[in-house]
Order: structure tokens, then C-alpha cells, then sequence
């Protein structure tokens, strides 16, 4: 690898680290607390069956579709693939986790995040400029491709509120009720970067990248995520609003490729 590959790579984990350290000690301040389970473990080890039933839902979901829809991962934005990694992550991302929390745990809507009151606005909008910042550094040092506008409506729900309701509105949650902000943040977030070595890892390997480069570029792109995941959280974790950090996460990912496509 040259050092302009590494530099390329390192230049946004830094900037994404100098923002971390902004919004976590002098935008806002971290609320109360979520009130402490009487049974921690028990609350750490609900968050993680529910992980664990997601990524082995996730795996299967990879296999079936390299060996019997090879299209749904060699194309890029294909709707089809987006519907079928759409329907089967569905139960096990949102519904079965919603369905524990509410039934079993008696958590509410608002303890969700579904809430049209979000705590500290500035948060947000600190949030939202950094995306903006991202959003031009994209343009600076790639060049953003368009995306179909179906596909950008669709990645809404499928990879961005997905997301969001899984790893802060229940993982990171249960987190906090068992191990405190502090570490709820740091553990939620790597549980997060995981779940993306399908597209880090796996994706560029099955479809005939290099093993070499793709290890070197996902490992500075499961970096990339786990500080994303990072950003999520105390976003979420000040506002205690699952709607912001979905718009967030929205922008942070496709605010170029909207403009690509419908400004440019």
C-alpha cells in the first residue's frame, strides 16, 4: 500500500476523532442516567441474544444471497437486493427486539426514543454540520456517485432506521441500564462495527477483491464505523431521540449522493 492510500484512509478517523472529542465534552451534557436494572447481567446478556440472533440471521441472509441471487451483492444499489435484505432483517432487527422490550422488559415508546421531544437541539445540530463538513470532504476527495431515488428511500428505512432502532433505541440502551453511559457507548459502538464486516470483509472477498487490500481498507473502514457508532450514540444518548439520530445517520451517508443526484 502507498503512503497516499494510507494517508486517504487516515485523514477521516481523524477528523471523525477531533469531532468525537467536541461533542462529547463540550456540546451538551450526557442527561440522567436510565434508571439501573436489578438484574445487570440479565440486561446485558438480553441485548446480546438479540445481537446474536441479528447476525445469525445476517450470515444466513449473505449466504442464500451469494449462492442463489449472486445479483443482490455484485450490483450496486439494486433495489431487488435491497428488498430482500429488507424483508429478512426486518423480524429479527425490529420486530422481535420491539416485541421483548415492550412485553417482557414494559419498556414505552419514549423509551425507545420515539419521542417528538429531543433534549438538547444543539446537539443535534452540531451533529448535522458535521455531516455537512462529511458530506463536502466527499466531494473534495472522491467523487460521489448518484443513487437511484427509490434506492435512497429505501436505505431510509433498511440501513439507516434499522439501525438506529436496533443498536441505540435497544442495544444501547440495555447497555446503559446495565453498565453505565460510559461503557454503553464503547461497547454498543464495537458491537456495531461488527455487524458491518459483511460489507467491509465478506462482500469485496466474495466478489474477487484482493485479501490484501480488502483487509486494509475494512480495517480502516470498521475503524471508521465504530467511531460512527460512537456518534450515534451520544447524539442519541443527549437528544434520547431515535428520529434525529435517524436523520443524522441519514445525511452522514447519503447527503452526497442526494445532491449528485438531484442538484448536480
Amino acid at each position: 500500500m502507498s503512503f497516499d492510500d494510507i494517508l486517504s484512509q487516515s485523514i477521516p478517523v481523524v477528523i471523525t476523532s477531533i469531532y468525537l472529542l467536541i461533542i462529547h465534552k463540550w456540546v451538551g451534557k450526557y442527561p440522567e442516567p436510565l434508571p439501573r436494572s436489578e438484574n445487570p447481567k440479565k440486561e446485558t446478556k438480553e441485548a446480546l441474544f438479540l445481537y446474536f440472533i441479528l447476525m445469525i440471521v445476517s450470515i444466513a441472509t449473505v449466504l442464500v444471497a451469494w449462492i442463489y441471487f449472486p445479483s443482490f451483492i455484485s450490483e450496486s444499489y439494486s433495489v431487488n437486493g435491497i428488498l430482500y435484505f429488507m424483508a429478512l432483517i426486518t423480524i429479527p432487527g425490529i420486530i422481535l427486539p420491539a416485541l421483548y422490550v415492550t412485553r417482557i422488559n414494559k419498556w414505552n415508546w419514549e423509551d425507545l426514543g420515539l419521542t417528538t421531544q429531543v433534549l438538547q437541539p444543539k446537539v443535534a445540530i452540531a451533529a448535522l454540520i458535521f455531516a455537512l463538513g462529511t458530506t463536502g470532504f466527499r466531494f473534495i476527495t472522491s467523487n460521489p456517485e448518484a443513487i437511484p431515488p427509490i434506492v435512497l428511500i429505501l436505505v431510509l428505512y433498511e440501513t439507516c432506521f434499522f439501525e438506529e432502532f436496533f443498536f441505540r433505541g435497544i442495544v444501547l440502551s440495555k447497555f446503559e441500564r446495565s453498565m453505565g453511559q460510559k461503557k454503553a457507548l464503547i461497547w454498543s459502538s464495537i458491537i456495531f462495527g461488527v455487524l458491518h464486516i459483511f460489507t467491509d470483509f465478506v462482500f469485496p472477498i466474495l466478489l474477487g477483491g484482493n485479501v490484501g487490500t480488502v483487509v486494509f481498507l475494512g480495517s480502516f473502514m470498521l475503524i471508521q464505523q465504530i467511531l460512527s457508532g460512537l456518534n450515534f450514540g451520544i447524539v442519541y444518548m443527549k437528544t434520547r431521540n431515535l428520529f434525529v439520530v435517524v436523520i443524522i445517520h441519514y445525511l452522514n451517508n447519503y447527503l452526497a449522493a442526494i445532491i449528485v443526484s438531484f442538484i448536480a
